[in-house]
């Protein structure tokens, strides 16, 4: 038998033994709460290393994007069909405070508005709010479905 084909025998010998143990030992929930202008509600927890004076496990969570259906904010089952997503900005008494990042339909509903012999028009704009901040805007639009020449002649 050859070295290449038994798996137990090796090459080399690399010295060093798998650590076996919890890795959500050294781990702790933060909860997620929304900005004021949503009501500033518990959207959930996330997971992240134990607070120390040595690591910097607070800077690991910010940035972090969360994405929630809009009828679960709210509670209408109508509005299932946008994602609201947020940014972790600042960690206040021991809860992860977010902010808005953006909105989008989900794929399903687009795909329910794109139709056959449409044309689809995608656009965005970049705007500057007074406070400082920048949007970017996407739009999408679709034409009328034109009628056929011969149709609107036997119509006549």
């Amino acid at each position: 038998m050859t070295i290449d084909k038994n798996k137990k025998i090796s090459k080399t010998s690399k010295g060093g033994k798998k650590r076996s143990g919890d890795s959500f030992a050294k781990k702790e929930w933060i909860p997620v709460i929304s900005p004021a202008f949503v009501g500033g509600r518990f959207l959930g927890n996330t997971l992240v290393d134990k607070i120390t004076n040595t690591n910097q496990s607070l800077e690991k969570l910010k940035n972090r994007v969360y994405e929630i259906s809009l009828a679960e904010l709210n509670g209408n089952e109508d509005m299932a069909n946008r994602k609201i997503k947020f940014k972790c900005s600042s960690f206040e008494n021991g809860n992860c405070l977010t902010r808005f990042n953006g909105m989008e339909l989900t794929r399903d509903k687009i795909c329910s508005l794109v139709r056959k012999w449409q044309t689809i028009i995608d656009s965005f704009v970049d705007i500057k709010t007074r406070d400082g901040f920048f949007l970017r805007i996407f739009i999408i639009a679709f034409s009328k479905k034109k009628k056929k020449k011969s149709q609107i002649q036997k119509i006549n």
